[in-house]
């Protein structure tokens, strides 16, 4: 039950409500505790709308940020607020984002029209394998089209942190993401690359090149931390262009038609894959009742011979 109820889900909010050609592509941000998320966040947007520091588990709901276009068009407010089964409600004031509860949204004229950047929560914060905002983090996740994965050098090979990415990429549908690595400038971009390729691995197995859209290096400094200056994101590798350009360059369109696809072929697979078991179970029922029946004829034959004939 619990596999079809996920399927089910995925088929309702992540396919269903994404088939309209305006819908804006959703990259989402993601990234353990004190990964630089909301720092990152900022530095995209081009202003300080998530808070920052140095303390892990800061922000404990979602943000999300379109283009101020939108604003005319509330349907599509409605559909990104639709997975997390709430109604839209506009940021007010930074310390909202404190505090645990429903996605919230903001218009910005910075962001290019066509895309929707989400801060999404820490998915690591807890301890004894409880986490306190992992389920908001699963939210998060599954209604983005790509993802944007941030992490530092402590991190990188974590196998729990990469494990839950990776389910949240490859489970339903196989989506893109693009690697930022938070590390020191005395680290090279050999070191930097060789690390990602660990991550990018541990994502994707053997489908790595093909969905790793780019590999970025966001510089470890403590000014950065404490909000007094904004994050440089840098791309590691040959021709590769800056973080929001290649955001901005991709054609909404036929990212959300290839993941379709890819949600496509994984629902008709995983519902046939139901199906079967089902046929299985009702042969594997069939046969059980079949002997019940069997062993029932012979337990009756059997006290049948014991009675005595008067009674």
């Amino acid at each position: 039950r619990p596999a079809v109820d996920a399927w089910q889900q995925a088929v309702e909010t992540r396919l269903l409500p994404r088939l309209k050609p305006d819908f804006p592509l959703v990259a989402a941000i993601c990234g353990g505790g004190s990964s630089g998320k909301s720092t990152l966040f900022n530095a995209l947007v081009g202003r300080s709308l998530s808070p920052t520091g140095g303390r892990a588990g800061i922000n404990r709901r979602p943000l999300i940020a379109i283009n101020a276009r939108y604003e005319k068009q509330p349907e599509v407010a409605d559909a990104l607020c639709d997975p997390f089964g709430c109604t839209p409600k506009l940021l007010e004031t930074m310390e909202e984002l404190a505090s645990p509860g429903d996605p919230l949204l903001c218009y910005q004229e910075s962001l290019p029209p066509g895309l929707a950047l989400l801060d999404t929560p820490d998915f690591d914060t807890g301890a004894g394998g409880s986490y306190q905002n992992r389920e908001m983090a699963e939210r998060s996740l599954s209604a983005a089209d790509v993802l944007i994965y941030i992490f530092t050098n402590a991190n990188y090979n974590n196998r729990d942190n990469t494990d839950f990415i990776a389910r949240m990429l490859t489970t339903v549908g196989t989506r893109n993401s693009f690697l930022v690595y938070r590390v020191y400038p005395s680290f090279s971009d050999d070191e930097v690359l060789d690390h990602a390729g660990t991550v990018a691995r541990n994502l994707y197995c053997q489908g790595a090149e093909r969905h790793v859209l780019g590999v970025y290096r966001a510089g470890e400094d403590n000014r950065v931390a404490a909000g007094e200056r904004s994050v440089g994101v840098v791309p590691t590798g040959d021709g590769q262009v800056g973080l929001m350009d290649a955001l901005s360059r991709m054609d909404p369109r036929q990212v959300k038609g290839e993941l379709h696809r890819s949600i496509f072929a994984d629902v008709i697979h995983q519902g046939r894959g139901f199906v079967e078991a089902v046929r299985q179970a009702n042969e594997h029922l069939a046969a059980y009742l079949e002997g019940l029946r069997t062993i029932q004829r012979s337990s009756v034959q059997e006290a049948l011979s014991h009675l005595p004939m008067d009674a």
